[in-house]
This record gives structure tokens, C-alpha cells and sequence, in this order.
């Protein structure tokens, strides 16, 4: 095994202690450098937890984009078929980890922002923006445009649902 510790822990592990915090035990599933999965276990709901993270590095910036490969769109198909609670988190952080967010969505958000059975693009793409002072962050993504006719048309993800797990 490999004592080296990789970025990737270090944005896995900011949900991982939120949600250790709560009382949750996680289970990894899988984990690489662009995404964990983990089981979680609440009550008498099991939810599977896929975890991507980016960052940005000035301090104005407000957009995090995640990409899905067709590797990670062949595993979200996999674990969707399987019927099973699925949530997606999106670790939003700056390159000195101040303020960093998480948003979760549900399968059902992500798919409104993503087509699984996209060719036209090599990569599916989601879209978090940060809105000062706002309750939720807001998702868009490759299905999804973030505005029509100069109206939001982007999902609100509340910046609490975490406290929900």
C-alpha cells in the first residue's frame, strides 16, 4: 500500500469530516484522483456518495466546473440501474481551502444538467456557481443552459443539505 497521501484525500476527507461529524460511518467503495464513491448509511436510508472536487485559484472566481469522462458516465449508468439513492457532492474550494463549499445533488438534479447517452460531446460538464449571500448553490451543465431569455435557470442546490445526512 501506498503511505503517500494525494490531493484528492484532502478534498475527499472536508466531506468525509462533515459527515463523520453527524455520527455517519462511510464506507469506501472506490476512490481515485477525479472521484470517490462511497455507501452511507442513514437510518433506514443507504445512499451511494459520488464525490468530485475542483478548484480555483483567485479568490473572485465563483464557478467550479466538474467533467464527467465515459468512464464515470459508464459507473453513474451502473450504480443508477441499481435503483439506489444516489448523491452527487461537488467540493468547491480555492487553492488555500478558505471557504470552501459542497453541493449535493440528487440523481435526478444531475440528470438535468447531464445526458448520459451524450455523443455529441466527448465530455459531460457541471457547473457550480457561488452567489454571495445566497442559500443555495447553483448547478448547470451541459444539458442545462445557466440562463433562458435572461432568466436563472440553473438548480438550487441548498448549501444546508448536507446537515440533512
Amino acid at each position: 500500500m501506498d503511505n503517500s497521501v494525494l490531493k484528492s484525500d484532502f478534498y475527499y476527507g472536508a466531506f468525509l469530516s462533515k459527515i463523520i461529524d453527524a455520527g455517519n460511518k462511510p464506507t469506501l467503495i472506490k476512490k481515485d484522483r477525479v472521484r470517490g464513491i462511497y455507501r452511507l448509511n442513514k437510518g433506514t436510508e443507504n445512499y451511494l456518495v459520488y464525490i468530485k472536487y475542483a478548484t480555483v485559484r483567485e479568490k473572485h472566481r465563483r464557478r467550479w466546473n466538474f467533467t464527467y469522462t465515459d468512464n464515470d458516465i459508464k459507473e453513474i449508468k451502473k450504480y443508477s440501474d441499481k435503483s439506489e439513492n444516489i448523491l452527487f457532492v461537488f467540493i468547491c474550494t480555492y487553492r488555500d481551502f478558505n471557504n470552501t463549499e459542497i453541493g449535493i445533488a440528487t440523481l435526478e438534479e444531475l440528470l438535468e444538467c447531464i445526458r448520459l447517452d451524450c455523443t455529441v460531446n466527448k465530455n459531460n460538464r457541471t457547473t457550480i456557481i457561488k452567489v454571495p449571500n445566497s442559500p443555495a448553490l447553483r448547478m448547470y451543465g451541459t444539458k442545462r443552459a445557466d440562463m433562458i431569455n435572461n432568466k436563472d435557470n440553473t438548480i438550487h442546490l441548498s448549501r444546508s443539505r448536507i446537515n440533512g445526512l
